[in-house]
């Protein structure tokens, strides 16, 4: 059906449904009125004739669509169906209407009809659930002919080079034309409706507004209960996405996304660019920055002098102040020793005010933009990736210039003015990051200069001459300018000789100094000493900074255990022998202070380092205070007061100072991490890993003690994040799947994730706010039943049971334990099943679970009466999806599991043995 018909169509049905709620009110209002009258007299019969031409316009519409048989899935179908539904609508109001007639035609009084026989009939009619339900009928009406029309439109749609911008217009002119339609409607009705409620106020039978059209429409866009609807998202999706991974041809390099939608309202604008914001943000984008220590008092100000220290007549390291100021062509290169304090030094410079003060002698008239990003190799993937720095740069700096999304996100912003909504836009795909960096590049070219700070280029995950790439590729646009930091490997030294730099183990003896006498003489002990042998004080700070060799690292370290001993009562002779026995070399330091780690402590702090080894991204101090006190389940983390936290993380800082030496700290940020790199380096060395884990009781699970804490911190985690934007969901879940079988942690296992079912449920019930029609935002049903739609499982955004979930995350104690009497059933049509959750959990691969613990997970749910034949959520069967999957993939591990998975789904049961599983089934019950 062409647009243009199936518009007319929608138009006649608009208007049928609310002349049908207009009648509605009308003869409520009639039935509960003492006099027995309308307020205004209505003609119920003028409205009924009307809704009888406008079936016949409908049918008249359809045409011959009615009568032939159809595909189901096409616009056609949809309309000869509504066109039916209306026809049946308008019979029950004739029958309604002429039962009515009947009672007012009796000359009784109104009085006498409330105590009379004809009273009883009129409730038959007109109840209040009677009118309840075919109000929402007429409802359902406007949603499904919406529906039916967005295909049609779609479907036209395709002819169109460009099908999603054909698609856009087509659908704002429908919302145009069926919104006025609306809105004359409801004037029409809305003064019936009042006296309606004026007479009955208790009632909220006719107190319930229509839904606009463009609320239907975008209901429509996002209905994951039907497949025909999430098809037309995924086509659209598609058709932004897949459709122009080529580049954009000629004819649409006019375009000027930021002009498009220009009728939205700011507040609609400012929410899209939000939603776009948002899905460039991760958990861990100012994880790293926050680690960094803060540059000691007065140490590294040397770096803003503009003429440098010389030394025979060369200067130590290249003007820092010259560089931010000139148009030099190359990068500024920050180089060291590992642990020297480069990272220190990067956060240092841009939280000085001289920053910005030489930048702008630069930049001149034109804007200025100043950010940065720390690449972290003991992080998450994008905290140490190349999609990691585009990803970071673009959101920090489309934060700060929120009108370039249009232009630097074109797809997002045309699918948000699209969908009018901001909850379901896809994960980037790795081309699109790079497209929209590229206009970013070129736009910082043209209107404003750009200053980039990139700290670890050594700690990417990518080789070198990639991470070297980026860089060059980003400095060979003008208007840019680049400060990098990295060790001093010689991919680095090559591509960067030419460039201005420093190297730190040169230029922070006179920091080093600094640093170590004011940490010791803020120790009573010292000073003591120091009062007795002054030269003997001096000589031994002396020693510690000539021993670091530019290290910041090495003397933090050798300070701590000289401040130790002090406490211990050492004098300064046995503060020389310490600095003499311990080795220069940053590794064999931390052996020597592992090695210094006391019996009595040994375990407790072998537990911490294996906690802190298993934990899946950031681990908060107040997540390692739980796991390991172990707190009761009846914990509330809410009743902790201000104070309280303050006394949490000191005592977390004294534990991990005395256990682990200072190898893990707390971050400003209040994550838990390494000292530095070189720390996670050593406690890395399977030597050293071994020795650790053999301190640790057989008996410890630290995914146990992971799942415990994150189950009693979920009640605050849930409640200070919006709904739907729960990263450690997922993370919760897969520790749940890495805790190891045994009959004492089967048990305690199945009680946490009860528990954490419940944490999560609260959350999502406390967050579901009541919306302008009445319903709730969050679907919720009984407990037992309901599905995690709030929670972002994967990036289909699918439904899901906590069961289902169990079965994604292959955790066998929790199933066994809850296996359901109908294993097949599941609450809508668009939630995944059991089964297909077990067999397809592997494909979120940051969360991976072994394939022999996936296989016995398909095992166990097959012989608990889940069906070989079970239909997937995309209408495949079970087997035939197994066996396509297996026929494409080209990893031997994955072609071995889909192997493994087909054997399974394609042995057949007996009858005997199927029964006898269903009665040991209900019999455990």
């Amino acid at each position: 059906m062409d647009p243009l018909n199936a518009l007319s169509v929608a138009s006649s049905v608009v208007q049928f449904v609310d002349f049908g709620r207009q009648l509605l009110s009308a003869s409520y209002e009639i039935y509960r009125s003492p006099s027995g009258e309308s307020s205004k007299n209505v003609d119920l019969r003028t409205i009924s004739k009307d809704l009888t031409d406008l079936v016949a316009q409908i049918k008249k519409k359809v045409g011959p669509s009615a009568n032939i048989k159809l595909d189901k899935s096409t616009a056609e179908y949809r309309l000869a169906e509504i066109s039916k539904e209306c026809e049946m609508i308008l019979k029950e109001f004739e029958g309604a209407l002429d039962k009515l007639g009947r009672q007012r035609s009796s000359k009784k009084t109104a009085f006498e009809m409330a105590r009379g026989a004809i009273l009883t009939a009129l409730e038959d009619v007109l109840n209040a659930s009677t009118v309840d339900r075919m109000r929402a009928r007429l409802d359902n009406q406007k949603c499904r002919l919406v529906d039916a029309t967005l295909f049609c439109l779609w479907e036209e749609s395709k002819r169109s080079v460009y099908r999603d911008d054909q698609f856009k217009k087509q659908l704002d002119n429908m919302i145009t034309i069926l919104g006025r339609l609306d809105d004359r409607a409801d004037k029409l009705s809305q003064e019936t409706t009042h006296k309606a409620l004026k007479i009955d106020s208790g009632s909220d039978v006719v107190s319930q507004p229509a839904n606009s059209i463009d609320k239907i429409v975008t209901d429509g866009l996002h209905d994951r209960e039907s497949l025909e609807d999430t098809r037309l998202y995924k086509q659209l999706v598609d058709s932004l996405w897949i459709n122009r991974l080529t580049s954009v041809p000629q004819s649409r390099k006019e375009w000027d996304p930021a002009s498009d939608g220009g009728e939205i309202s700011t507040m609609f604008r400012g929410l899209y660019c939000n939603a776009i914001l948002q899905s460039l943000a991760f958990e861990t984008i100012q994880g790293r920055e926050e680690a960094i220590p803060q540059a000691f008092k007065e140490t590294f100000s040397w770096i803003y002098l503009r003429e440098p220290t010389e030394l025979d007549g060369l200067r130590l390291w290249s003007s820092f102040p010259e560089w931010l100021e000139g148009n030099m062509s190359q990068p500024y290169w920050i180089t060291g020793k590992p642990g020297s304090g480069k990272s220190t030094l990067m956060k240092f410079l841009q939280q000085q005010p001289l920053l910005i003060t030489h930048l702008k002698n630069w930049s001149g008239e034109l804007p200025l933009i100043c950010t940065s990003y720390y690449a972290w190799v003991a992080g998450s993937d994008l905290q140490k990736s190349c999609q990691g720095l585009m990803r970071t740069l673009l959101y920090r700096i489309l934060t700060e210039n929120p009108s370039w999304i249009p232009e630097i996100a074109p797809r997002r912003w045309l699918l948000s003015l699209t969908l009018r909504d901001i909850n379901y836009l896809p994960s980037w795909y790795d081309w699109e990051m790079e497209e929209s960096f590229e206009t970013l590049l070129v736009k910082c070219g043209i209107s404003t200069r750009l200053a980039l700070f990139i700290d670890g280029l050594d700690e990417f995950d990518s080789p070198p001459f990639k991470v070297l790439e980026l860089i060059q590729k980003i400095n060979s646009r003008d208007c840019i300018k680049i400060c990098v930091a990295s060790r001093q490997w010689t991919e680095f030294n090559d591509a960067f000789h030419q460039s201005p730099m420093l190297r730190m183990q040169d230029l922070t003896a006179a920091d080093l100094a600094h640093f170590v006498d004011a940490k010791l003489e803020g120790n009573r002990g010292f000073l003591e000493r120091k009062r007795i042998f002054p030269m003997e004080a001096i000589q031994l700070v002396a020693d510690v900074v000539a021993k670091a060799q530019g290290v910041f690292l090495w003397v933090s370290i050798v300070v701590r255990s000289l401040l130790d001993a002090l406490t211990e009562g050492d004098g300064l002779s046995d503060l020389r022998t310490i600095v003499d026995q311990l080795p220069s070399d940053i590794a064999l330091l931390y052996d020597a202070i592992w090695a210094r780690i006391g019996s009595r402590n040994i375990i407790a702090s072998a537990k911490l380092l294996v906690t802190f080894k298993a934990a899946k991204g950031p681990l908060s101090y107040m997540i390692l205070w739980l796991a390991d006190e172990r707190q009761p389940l009846d914990f509330d983390i809410r009743t902790l007061s201000a104070e309280g936290r303050i006394g949490v993380r000191e005592i977390v800082e004294r534990r991990l100072d005395s256990r682990t030496r200072g190898i893990l700290e707390i971050s400003t940020g209040g994550n838990v991490d390494f000292l530095h790199r070189t720390a996670r380096d050593w406690m890395l060395q399977p030597r050293i890993w071994e020795g650790i884990s053999s301190q640790v009781p057989g008996d410890f699970d630290p995914y146990l003690q992971l799942l415990r804490a994150e189950t009693l911190s979920m009640s605050e985690t849930c409640a200070a994040l919006p709904s739907g934007q729960w990263p450690n969901v997922k993370r919760v879940l897969w520790y749940a799947s890495q805790v190891k079988q045994s009959p004492t942690a089967d048990p305690e296992l199945v009680l946490l994730l009860k528990k954490f079912d419940q944490e999560v449920y609260q959350a999502v019930r406390s967050a579901s706010e009541p919306e302008n029609d009445g319903t709730s935002k969050n679907k919720l049903t009984e407990h037992g039943d309901w599905n995690w739609m709030s929670v972002p499982v994967d990036a289909d955004k699918h439904q899901h049971t906590f069961l289902g979930l169990m079965a994604r995350y292959c955790v066998l104690p929790y199933l066994r334990a809850n296996m359901p009497n109908d294993p097949n059933r599941t609450p809508s049509k668009m939630c995944i099943s059991l089964l297909e959750n077990a067999v397809f959990g592997y494909a979120d691969t940051e969360y991976h679970i072994e394939w022999k613990q996936r296989i016995a997970t398909v095992a166990l749910l097959l012989d608990n009466g889940v069906s070989r034949k079970q239909i997937f959520v995309n209408g495949t069967s079970a087997i035939k999806e197994v066996r396509s999957w297996k026929e494409v993939t080209t990893s031997g591990d994955r072609k071995y599991y889909f192997t493994k998975v087909e054997e399974l789904l394609s042995l057949k049961r007996s009858f005997k043995e199927s029964l006898k599983t269903g009665f040991e089934r209900v019999k455990g019950r």
